[in-house]
């Protein structure tokens, strides 16, 4: 109940449960029903409560990277928010599940986690890692024997206790840093990620069809994706704009 998407997501799942049954069992051309009612055909499922805006001001974004965090666990949690900010709002569980194999040419070329299975171009995406964060990124690389890039999974159980795990630290940066009090609206790794594509959209003036390419949604135009050979530098662009708005100017 406390995720917006559920009252949808949950009647959906099971709607299609019954219908792979209805397939297995009912055998419509030979006239053998034994699934003789379908209940869903009367069920309105409710649409998912539209998500809330997660991105913070300029100022707020400037001012959480300028903290001086001293523990160890929260400063890692500070490091994992540049890296989402400055890869153009990566996911952090693409930066959990990230191979060796995935970095060269000093370019980031992978397939997205969360819908690398729904998509026929398996929600594949380049970008290049900006020099500015060239020290963060290379601070949680992994052994040289390792097959993933970063170490975050020899000090996390699964990609889903990573994030929560840093949701929390930077919840606590939040309160201790930056004067939030409890019950107030923390930030989250999901912030840093809204942010990127606000400040492309309202101050950088980058395209909404460029910003879901760089955040790797698909866009508006199914028809010119499957035409249209993909220039990754358009993310690059894009996201060398935000970052010299955010970290190389006092423009608010």
């Amino acid at each position: 109940s406390q995720f917006k998407r559920v009252k949808e997501t949950y009647p959906v799942t099971i709607k299609t449960i019954f219908k792979a049954g209805l397939l297995k069992y009912n055998d419509y051309d030979n006239d053998i029903i034994r699934i003789k009612v379908n209940p869903w055909a009367k069920v309105k499922i409710p649409k998912h409560d539209a998500p809330e805006k997660k991105a913070i001001t300029m100022e707020e974004c400037r001012k959480f990277f300028a903290v001086n965090v001293t523990q160890k666990s929260r400063k890692m949690a500070q490091d994992i928010c540049k890296l989402i900010l400055c890869l153009a709002g990566i996911n952090g569980v693409d930066l959990y599940r990230m191979k060796k194999s995935a970095y060269y040419d000093g370019i980031l070329h992978y397939e997205r986690a969360k819908t690398r299975t729904r998509r026929e171009d398996k929600a594949y995406i380049e970008i290049r890692v900006p020099d500015m964060l060239i020290p963060t990124f290379e601070k949680y690389l992994s052994d040289e024997k390792d097959e993933y890039l970063f170490k975050f999974h020899k000090m996390f159980q699964d990609d889903r206790n990573f994030v929560s795990s840093q949701s929390h630290e930077i919840s606590l940066i939040c309160l201790t840093y930056l004067g939030m009090k409890k019950g107030d609206k923390t930030y989250s790794t999901y912030t840093f990620r809204h942010t990127w594509a606000t400040i492309a959209r309202n101050k950088c003036g980058v395209s909404k069809d460029d910003i879901d390419l760089c955040l790797n949604h698909i866009g508006n135009n199914p028809m010119a994706d499957v035409y249209i050979d993909y220039d990754w530098s358009i993310i690059d662009r894009a996201n060398r704009k935000v970052l010299d708005y955010v970290f190389r100017s006092n423009k608010k």
